[in-house]
């Protein structure tokens, strides 16, 4: 996977099918989904593989989360839109990564990618 930016203790990279499994683990964890959604949704691989298309093809700002030290899954991050210079962002972290401080590091990368 191409590593696009890196901070002390995240590669980010592209979206990508190798990830899918991770990707859906991820979505379909109870707590997870309690946050995102308010409710209990099942994913299906040929639905998380579509949307890692939809987000390819429209070129979302959209980064997997790999941890260095492991080269282990951690999560994503987006900027799902820009208008006007007013953006979102979007992040999402395993169970078992949140709580250690990733959530911070990720989003002041991603400012800072987003402002430069």
């Amino acid at each position: 996977m191409e590593v696009i930016l890196e901070s002390e203790r995240i590669y980010y990279t592209r979206m990508s099918e190798l990830l899918v499994t991770d990707y859906l683990k991820m979505y379909n964890n109870a707590e997870i989904q309690e946050v995102l959604y308010g409710k209990r949704k099942e994913f299906t691989d040929k639905q998380i593989l579509n949307w890692i298309y939809k987000c390819l093809e429209q070129n979302h700002i959209i980064f997997s989360l790999i941890e260095k030290s492991t080269k282990n899954f951690i999560g994503i991050i987006e900027i799902p839109s820009i208008k006007n210079n007013i953006g979102e962002i979007a992040i999402a972290l395993t169970p078992n990564k949140q709580n250690k401080g990733y959530g911070f590091e990720a989003i002041n990368t991603i400012l800072k990618y987003g402002y430069e």
